[in-house]
């Protein structure tokens, strides 16, 4: 029936969101910390920001906001085109419902948080799994603390000689 229908999920608590100076953490949560720290690398935009961007570029769609993933999926035809809503740049929470949009042959597209609409293609999907990997594993701050850590000897023995510590 060619509809185009915006697909929001949004894993971010709202107390999560928007509150960077003021996140507070309990060290005896260490989950609870993880995702704060996740939600803060994300910067994810709020429902009415998203339903303000969809609306803009898509005056006719229907926006959906899916609670269970399974229906919503179910409810889309053929001839629909998707358009998943990222309230962050990479959507975090989004890969289930990206594969199965994928092997139902729904032409789908992304519109995230910062504005940029881009048509998920095979290699789009590759990128964006391995850019959460990156993201939600802390693979850059990991390998930066392991080089610091291993440069920190030699650095101190070149400080060392050099008459500076």
């Amino acid at each position: 029936m060619n509809k185009t229908i915006g697909i929001l999920i949004n894993i971010w608590p709202k107390d999560y969101r928007h509150d960077r100076d003021r996140i507070k953490v309990s060290l005896l949560a260490p989950r609870s910390m993880y995702k704060k720290v996740l939600a803060y690398k994300a910067m994810p935009r709020t429902e009415e920001y998203m339903e303000t961007l969809f609306k803009n570029h898509f005056p006719e769609g229907k926006l959906l906001y899916c609670k269970n993933q399974k229906e919503t999926i179910r409810s889309m035809e053929k001839g629909d085109k998707a358009i998943l809503l990222y309230p962050d740049s990479i959507g975090h929470g989004f890969r289930k419902i990206e594969a199965a949009l994928t092997t139902r042959g729904i032409e789908t597209s992304v519109l995230n948080g910062r504005g940029r609409l881009f048509a998920l293609d095979r290699k789009t999907w590759n990128s964006l799994r391995l850019r959460r990997a990156v993201e939600s594993l802390f693979l850059i701050e990991l390998a930066a603390t392991l080089i610091f850590l291993a440069a920190t000897p030699f650095l101190l023995a070149w400080d060392i000689l050099r008459g500076r510590a």
